[in-house]
């Protein structure tokens, strides 16, 4: 009796090991799968990583410009408010490139 609990031991602890393997493997990067697959998230994203770099005057170039460069990168740039009348714009604006298919962020930079 001992012997085959013993076995039926061995046997459920190879198959909780095959089946974590079998996670481990799934859960690698799928090649054709896009972590930021469209504007929404990716305007998301970068208001996140922006409000964090430069503070709440991110706030004021909403709503974001979002393009796809070959679609393969997300550009995503604020906008300047429209101008008061008697005065200019004057500064610039917040720019982020992000990746697709791993939200990988390519650049980050605030215009003067």
């Amino acid at each position: 009796m001992r012997q085959k609990t013993t076995i039926i031991s061995i046997i459920i602890i190879f198959g909780l090991i095959f089946c974590f393997l079998d996670n481990v493997k799934s859960d690698k990067i799928n090649p054709n799968r896009s972590y930021v697959p469209d504007k929404e998230t990716a305007s998301k994203i970068a208001e996140i990583i922006l409000l964090s770099v430069y503070g709440e005057q991110v706030n004021k170039q909403k709503p974001f410009k979002v393009t796809c460069e070959n679609d393969s990168v997300w550009s995503i740039n604020g906008v300047l408010p429209e101008p008061k009348e008697g005065y200019m714009n004057i500064g610039g604006v917040a720019h982020i490139r992000i990746r697709k298919k791993d939200c990988k962020i390519l650049e980050c930079y605030h215009t003067k």
